[in-house]
């Protein structure tokens, strides 16, 4: 997938290729300019934006792209937005004609010709839909820009959600916090203001140098019109040069480094990523890492599921609780991905079914890095001709989060995985640490794995049964570990 940013003079691209063995090989790029790209969001010359992209993709590092799916990542500016608050249980069902509704009650926007799609994120007893919308004639000129060389828009993002992923995970469920993410740079910082239910203001605030001062004047300016910032989160390289102590006192808000928020909550994707030549600038390409993270949790906007208002079938949205409920969305790539590995775990299983001396193997344990020291899972039966089913644990998406507290808990816990054949997990923080029990949710279609997992688990933990996980969860397996886990 290439996560591609296009700004008023700028182009970012990061390109990810999944490995079999569930990491990505990587390349980059990023410019800035002198010709203007897009102007209020839409497209200046198609013929000189086609031409940054291609120059993106030839000489990026550490080597040129040859990826064709795109996830678009565009400005604000390039989308109609809207806020509603809706009632704490609203169904799915009533979300399309309560937006509608609202829509027709604005006088100055009509859902003609666009396409929209919107989140919907929770925080205790609040809701609030956001709404983004971008008219057809503009997405067809940034479609057949991209046409020109071969490339498919499959996702569109505004880059407002793309930040406001990075901090999401950081939101406390007790407070409402108002919070300003910039992106600092020397010649051109700007941001945006958010509150813990999304995007507050869809105006993009921009910054001279001297940074501390200018920053300290919006701050101000925003207490006027009653948002009292409670964070600042600052993003760029140019960030890791601030001192955060007395950069705070200037700008008379607390400062929050993106550096700091992305070890303790995001580390599990940014370890994702393989580069083979030097240091990846993860904050200049934030809003690529956020969109990143947006489309491994499945609320990134899918072009081919956006509600079109020109007669086309409308499908089904994505939506956000506390703060990101995950949807599955499998890619041509995913498909060819299982393909590989169920050639290569037929052809191994084969292969030692073939030996005479054969009693017992763990065939994800060929592949994996870290010696087992547990016995083999697997047994092949000497009495009866009664074949036992394989579980191919490496077709298997797990989340592992921490519910107890206890620090490095859930990466712990991965480590175990890994050692027992699974291959496939991402680790994080549970909606709160208070969990007792270790729970063990599965979706429908994959209740047969529980056995497995649960005697790979037994000397650690006891769960009696499973609980049942929405087949629209991007994870196959989400594990909560509790206190009581060993």
């Amino acid at each position: 997938m290439i996560y591609l940013s296009l700004d008023a003079y700028g182009i970012k691209v990061l390109s990810l290729s999944k490995t079999l063995f569930g990491q990505y090989t990587s390349s980059y790029f990023q410019k800035k300019h002198t010709t203007q790209l897009l102007s209020h969001g839409k497209i200046v010359s198609i013929d000189v934006v086609a031409s940054a992209v291609k120059e993106a993709l030839t000489v990026a590092t550490p080597s040129h792209i040859k990826e064709k799916e795109v996830c678009l990542i565009l400005p604000q500016e390039s989308f109609e937005f809207a806020r509603y608050a809706v009632p704490h249980d609203i169904s799915d069902a009533a979300i399309k004609p309560f937006i509608e509704a609202k829509i027709r009650a604005q006088s100055d926007f009509s859902l003609d010709g666009v396409l929209y799609d919107y989140l919907l994120v929770r925080q205790q007893d609040e809701s609030n839909i956001l709404f983004f919308a971008q008219r057809t004639d503009i997405f067809t000129q940034y479609y057949e820009t991209l046409n020109l060389l071969g490339l498919s828009i499959e996702y569109l993002i505004p880059d407002t959600i793309s930040y406001f992923t990075l901090f999401a995970k950081t939101l406390r469920k007790d407070k409402r916090e108002n919070i300003l993410y910039m992106f600092y740079h020397e010649k051109d910082s700007y941001g945006y203001v958010y509150d813990s239910l999304g995007l507050l203001k869809s105006e993009r605030y921009h910054f001279d140098e001297p940074i501390e001062k200018t920053l300290h004047t919006a701050v101000t300016s925003l207490s006027r019109d009653h948002i009292k910032l409670n964070r600042l989160i600052l993003s760029g390289t140019q960030s890791e040069q601030i001192r955060q102590d007395t950069f705070t006192k200037k700008v008379g808000v607390w400062t929050n480094p993106l550096k700091k928020i992305i070890p303790n909550f995001y580390q599990e994707y940014a370890g994702l990523f393989s580069f083979t030549d030097k240091a990846f600038p993860l904050l200049d390409f934030d809003v690529c890492f956020g969109a990143f993270i947006a489309m491994c949790e499945h609320t990134a906007f899918s072009v081919k599921s956006m509600n079109k208002t020109n007669g086309n079938k409308i499908k089904k949205n994505r939506r956000i609780k506390n703060p990101f409920t995950l949807f599955s969305a499998i890619s041509v790539r995913d498909v060819v991905i299982f393909f590989i590995s169920f050639v290569i775990s037929f052809i191994l299983i084969f292969s030692f079914l073939s030996l005479k001396d054969a009693k017992n193997f763990s065939l994800i344990g060929q592949f994996n890095r870290q010696p087992s020291p547990t016995p083999p899972s697997i047994i092949i039966p000497t009495t009866t001709p009664t074949p036992v089913p394989l579980l191919d644990k490496n077709t298997f998406k797990i989340k592992v989060l921490n519910g107890g507290g206890t620090k490095g808990k859930a990466g712990e816990v991965r480590d175990i995985l890994l050692n027992k054949g699974w291959s496939e997990i991402l680790t994080g923080n549970a909606d709160n640490f208070e969990y007792e029990k270790t729970e063990i949710q599965i979706t429908d279609e994959k209740q047969d794995a529980f056995i497995t997992l649960k005697k790979d688990l037994d000397e650690f933990v006891t769960v009696e049964k499973p609980i049942s996980l929405d087949s629209s969860s991007s994870a196959d397996i989400i594990l909560i570990i509790g206190t009581d886990f060993k």
